[in-house]
């Protein structure tokens, strides 16, 4: 099944790629439910990767309450799974805190970023461009809330 799921995941995000949606949360759906209902020995990380790549197609469509909870599953089972200190964390994290930001959910939202961003900081070196994905939506963040002085230095 494991497999299946794998190919489907494959196809979501050649979908996802080329913007045709439909298709993309169609295979993503697909993908998380060989996963959710097969054997105990599926991988629980697979769970997670599949519930955000939902999430984001979801998000991305502008469905942001169907995005969250998903985003919040694939978070618990990261960090149940691989810890919080994760870089695959760090993303989740960062995925949802947009979700919050869009929401103009400022403090849950820059909260989640700073949580993402010390894990990347302690991932990458600190002059390596793997960082700037963090530091880009931090400072989004506070540009946002017109909060300039602090945007500045990202």
């Amino acid at each position: 099944h494991s497999f299946v799921g794998a190919d489907c995941t494959s196809l979501g995000h050649l979908y996802a790629a080329q913007r045709r949606f439909t298709e993309a949360e169609a295979y993503f759906k697909r993908a998380l439910e060989i996963y959710q209902g097969g054997s105990s020995q599926v991988n629980p990380d697979f769970v997670a990767t599949a519930q955000a790549n939902l999430a984001s197609i979801y998000y991305r469509t502008g469905r942001l309450n169907e995005a969250e909870p998903l985003y919040r599953a694939a978070l618990a089972i990261y960090e149940g799974v691989l810890g919080s200190g994760n870089p695959r964390i760090a993303m989740v994290r960062t995925n949802l805190a947009a979700l919050y930001r869009d929401q103009a959910r400022y403090a849950e939202a820059e909260s989640l970023y700073m949580r993402a961003l010390r894990v990347a900081e302690e991932s990458f070196p600190l002059d390596s461009s793997a960082l700037s994905p963090f530091l880009d939506h931090l400072a989004a963040l506070y540009a946002r809330q017109k909060r300039y002085g602090e945007a500045l230095p990202f």
